[in-house]
């Protein structure tokens, strides 16, 4: 029995480390049966029927000339990962830049299914390194970055986050209904910007939204504060260093896909 498993799953690796190089040839360019075959040194059969698996799953897709190229399921996972990892490297520089200017604390948090998510964050203190928790699900009714990324859902997305959760209770007092809870959203878009104080009246936080090259509502940026710092003068220019540091997270991802010119440079930044 140890031997048969043994045999199968030796056989399952075998698959996949040909699916695999198949996969890294059509990354770099469009490929007939034969010029796989050839390359991988396999025969036409077996790598016929590798590529009908993964043809399946969506992994690869054939051109109109006949050719094998990459399906549209792994270009959109490639295309996520890629958006990922640059709006996380733009966040980071966009914290740290934010926090260095007002010395409090920063956050940019996105909105996963009915989840929210720190992608990164600086202290008040610019010595001080924060670790972020890319894996944490937290809420995203009970701070200011959470109800930001709400605001801009469709309803058909807000419905879903919704259903999963619930109505907010005590993470947001006074949303008990949909309707309260579509008047606070809208508000919220009208303004551009939420703000929060912990029952306590000791700590102010405030969010804005980070819009991507498609308009879209990508991410939010908070600030985290004293209540005692929130004085007249000060209040404006955290809102307007904050307002100021998110646009240039947008504009920073406008440029990194090419929408203002060449490609993004963080150094330059």
């Amino acid at each position: 029995m140890c031997s048969l498993f043994l045999k199968s799953w030796l056989a399952m690796i075998q698959v996949l480390e040909r699916a695999f190089a198949a996969l890294t040839l059509l990354s770099k360019q469009d490929l007939g049966l034969t010029e796989l075959a050839d390359t991988l040194q396999l025969q036409k059969s077996t790598l016929h029927n590798i590529l009908k698996s993964l043809e399946t799953l969506g992994a690869v897709a054939r051109t109109e000339s006949g050719l094998y190229a990459l399906g549209p399921k792994l270009i959109q996972l490639t295309e996520q990962q890629t958006r990922d990892l640059t709006l996380n490297l733009i966040a980071q520089h966009g914290v740290e830049r934010l926090a260095g200017r007002i010395r409090q604390t920063v956050v940019v948090s996105v909105l996963r299914g009915e989840y929210r998510y720190h992608i990164a964050n600086a202290a008040a203190n610019p010595d001080v390194r924060v670790k972020v928790n890319l894996t944490e699900k937290k809420s995203p009714y009970n701070m200011c970055t959470g109800r930001i990324l709400l605001a801009y859902l469709d309803e058909e997305a807000l419905g879903a986050v919704v259903a999963a959760r619930g109505m907010p209770g005590e993470e947001w007092p006074g949303i008990d209904s949909m309707g309260a809870m579509h008047a606070a959203l809208g508000h919220i878009r009208e303004e551009g910007i939420t703000f929060d104080l912990t029952p306590d009246n000791r700590w102010r936080s405030m969010a804005v939204p980070v819009f991507g090259p498609d308009n879209e509502n990508w991410a939010a940026m908070g600030v985290g504060m004293p209540e005692a710092d929130f004085t007249d003068d000060n209040r404006e220019r955290v809102i307007h260093e904050l307002r100021n540091s998110s646009q240039f997270m947008s504009d920073s991802l406008n440029v990194a896909y090419g929408n203002f010119g060449p490609q993004l440079s963080l150094s330059n930044i």
